[in-house]
């Protein structure tokens, strides 16, 4: 085997990507989904930069099975850590399998790539990797704004972001721009050598005792403390005043930015009073607590029982019957219709 200057930056990549997953491994349970999902995709980008290594064809085999879990399992990491409406089921899994599997059965078996094997072997479970990273990076940005937990906030761009988004134009220009070229498969290693650097020293920042990712199972599960600051207590005193009496969550597409000027304090300080003073993570969430407490005594009101869902959706705040129906159920645990017949059927009872 020659060695070459793929296989130099293959090596710094996989001494870096080793370093990672023992960082991310660190304090690590099973109840930690997130950071499982993590590791099994720095396992798939190990897999992808030990390529230049490999001589014999199981072992070929495997790696090029091993790394197409990378699209799927950061698609998985990025939704369960940012979006926490996000759930891990049996179907998201089973489009990650679905990205894999087609093609390792067809190297496993040897079938030929071209005409309709090609097509459902090889280009649609390419497609469906395209898709994962697109939608990865989907969830990076969409609730970027609402985000209150700021910690957070800094890994959507430092990791999720860039991981995304070079993911996705590696793997762009490796199989549609460049295909086959040589001078990219060597090419290739000092960018993914270079990433895995800046991620590590991104995570070993200066911090006593304290490694980036150390926390990570506490991002979605933000602590309420204590405001004793006496500024804070009269932020929160404005926003009851804006919530409860005039009723502010009834205004559609409302921002935290908006709110900030309403109650004149800093917008990076009212993220941080809503989410260390009244424990919430997101923005949206803060504001769906008064939308859903209105609709349910909209929906419990009997002189009105066949008003529209849809008409309370809107009057509450939400844009849409669907995230109105999610929101609603993630509360109460019953849909809006299910919640207006059981208090209706209470009612007459009474």
């Amino acid at each position: 085997m020659n060695f070459s200057l793929a296989h130099l930056f293959s090596a710094i990549a996989l001494s870096q990507l080793c370093l990672l997953f023992v960082l991310l491994s660190i304090g690590i349970t099973t109840v930690d989904k997130t950071r499982l999902i993590l590791l099994v995709f720095v396992s798939g980008v190990i897999a992808y930069v030990l390529g230049p290594f490999l001589q014999s064809e199981w072992a070929i085999q495997i790696h090029m099975s091993w790394q197409t879990l990378v699209p799927g399992t950061l698609w998985l990491f990025c939704g369960s850590l940012f979006d926490d409406e996000f759930s891990l089921s049996a179907s998201k899994f089973s489009l990650v399998v679905c990205t894999v599997l087609p093609p390792t059965i067809a190297r496993a078996l040897g079938l030929s790539a071209d005409g309709w094997q090609f097509l459902v072997l090889f280009a649609l479970p390419q497609a469906l990797e395209f898709l994962l990273m697109a939608w990865a990076i989907f969830y990076v940005l969409r609730t970027w704004r609402d985000d209150l937990v700021q910690s957070r906030r800094d890994l959507r761009l430092w990791f999720c972001l860039f991981a995304g988004g070079y993911s996705f134009l590696l793997i762009l220009i490796r199989e549609v721009v460049f295909p086959n070229a040589q001078w990219w498969q060597d090419l290739q290693f000092v960018w993914v050598a270079c990433a895995c650097i800046a991620v590590n020293l991104f995570l070993l920042r200066p911090k006593v005792g304290q490694l980036a990712f150390s926390e990570m199972s506490q991002l979605k599960q933000q602590p309420r403390s204590s405001v004793t600051d006496e500024g804070n207590d009269k932020t929160i005193a404005k926003l009851a005043e804006l919530m409860e009496n005039k009723n502010l969550y009834r205004q559609m597409s409302l921002t935290i930015g908006e709110v900030a000027e309403k109650v004149e304090c800093p917008e990076h300080q009212l993220r941080k009073v809503i989410n260390q003073g009244l424990g919430y993570r997101n923005f949206n969430g803060y504001l769906n607590q008064y939308r859903v407490a209105e609709a349910c005594r909209k929906l419990a009101d009997n002189s009105n029982p066949n008003e529209a869902i849809l008409n309370i959706a809107l009057d509450v705040g939400f844009r849409s019957l669907s995230s109105f129906n999610t929101a609603f159920k993630a509360k109460t645990g019953k849909t809006p219709t299910e919640y207006r017949e059981d208090s209706l059927t209470n009612s007459e009872k009474a």
